[in-house]
């Protein structure tokens, strides 16, 4: 019976997490040839081979998908395991910005827990100038925030994109001030966004002050008023305004982590844990009542829109569309050719994931802007959030049920040059292009 080292089996983890032995090293504090050295180890020991690595490409294996999970319970186990030898509980104090905190927190919580059972979690939620704040005066251990312009220091763990958000119905006439709902007045992002609209010469008054971004968010979901969010976090029933009432675009930013923690392993630990935070968030995901093929109506806005259900191949994913689809296209790009998808685009709030957001794999390349979705079980995409309009998603047309596909024209796109490098990528979708002729 082969015996496991630790470190081998905690190094496999980072890479497998990270996709990347630069990244992976630089978490757990080592270097790539040293990293490398271990994970040999460890498949020899194994006799299987975890890891493909290609000069543009580090994935997982069949064999190292299947042993993926296992791993992580091993390294669970052993880490209660030394945790159990020390009596006394420790406290650890982490801030999250409230602009920041999002879906990623219950799986952040889960694996700190994991990582150390023994371990008291204080988690405290607030602007990120005043985790800042704290973090400087000794309050907290870490936080995680939005990189604030004097601050150069802190370990990147996503970038942060943004765009302003309202309701379908939200009325905002020329001439006026822009209603705005905003938390307290050390935001760093709604001062950014109040820069920008003076800059533009666009009037504002605010119209809601809330305690905090979740506040905000439901203000904004009410119809009261616009306001900036990032793209993950999207408020429920909200679409980007950004083109519509010719706002201001918001300069993207980072999320840090800032931590106190000098002794290296870790500091390491704590990164692994992070390093992926806000950078693979999904759709909405609803346990919401099934309806076959059938295609419903909604109301948006005044405006009825189709509901469209649409599945993996072995139905483990399941997710709807609400959406009027006016144009299906098709992309030339590296991986689109060898996918052969026909896509329609929709807005992120459009798309809700139905079941099996556990069953969904993340495949990024070149940029890692783009983040595209398949099902582990039979291996079908389903949708990707797309990397020139990161607030909008692009959606397998093939597995929207009952949907057909002859009824809607198909225009191909020339993408090939998303295989370079793009600074000037848009902030949002422009919405589909009209073909003459």
């Amino acid at each position: 019976m082969s015996t496991l080292d630790v470190d081998a089996v905690r190094t496999f983890v980072a890479i497998a997490d990270l996709k990347s032995f630069t990244r992976a090293a630089e978490a757990l504090g080592s270097t790539q040839g040293a990293i490398s050295v271990k994970l040999k180890r460890l498949e020899n020991r194994l006799g299987k081979k975890l890891i493909e690595r290609t000069p543009r490409l580090v994935r997982l294996s069949a064999e190292g998908a299947a042993f993926l999970e296992p791993a992580r319970d091993f390294l669970a186990a052993h880490d209660r395991a030394i945790a159990g030898l020390t009596p006394a509980r420790r406290r650890f104090s982490l801030g999250i910005a409230t602009h920041v905190g999002g879906p990623e927190v219950p799986t952040l919580l889960s694996r700190l827990n994991a990582h150390d059972p023994a371990l008291t979690i204080e988690v405290r939620l607030n602007d990120s100038r005043e985790l800042l704040d704290a973090f400087d005066d000794g309050k907290i251990d870490a936080a995680i925030i939005l990189r604030e312009d004097d601050r150069r220091d802190g370990e990147v763990l996503a970038p942060e994109h943004f765009g302003w958000f309202a309701t379908p119905g939200f009325v905002h006439r020329a001439g006026e001030p822009l209603r705005l709902a905003a938390s307290s007045p050390a935001c760093g992002i709604l001062n950014v966004a109040r820069r920008a609209l003076d800059a533009a010469g666009i009037a504002s008054t605010e119209v809601f002050l809330g305690c905090g971004a979740f506040a905000v968010a439901d203000a904004v979901s009410a119809g009261l008023a616009v306001s900036v969010f990032s793209h993950r976090l999207t408020p429920p029933g909200t679409v980007e305004v950004s083109r519509r009432f010719g706002l201001p675009a918001i300069p993207p930013s980072e999320i840090v982590l800032l931590s106190t923690l000098s002794e290296a392993r870790s500091r390491g630990t704590l990164k692994t844990r992070l390093l992926r935070f806000g950078s693979t968030a999904l759709p909405h995901s609803r346990q919401v009542s099934r309806e076959g093929g059938a295609r419903l109506r909604r109301q948006s806005g005044g405006k009825e829109l189709t509901v469209h259900p649409g599945s993996c191949h072995c139905g483990g994913v399941k997710f709807r569309v609400t959406t009027e689809i006016v144009e299906l296209t098709t992309c030339d790009c590296s991986l689109c050719v060898k996918k052969n998808a026909v896509m329609t685009k929709v807005p992120e709030a459009s798309l809700e994931i139905v079941e099996g957001s556990d069953l969904l794999s993340l495949y990024e390349w070149n940029t890692r802007w783009a983040q595209h979705y398949f099902c582990k079980r039979c291996g079908i995409y389903v949708f990707h959030r797309k990397r020139a309009a990161p607030n909008h998603f692009g959606v397998n047309a093939f597995c929207l049920d009952g949907f057909d596909l002859a009824s809607v024209s198909v225009r191909p796109t020339e993408d090939a040059n998303m295989t370079v490098v793009d600074p000037q990528a848009r902030a949002e979708w422009p919405g589909p292009r009209v073909s003459i002729g």
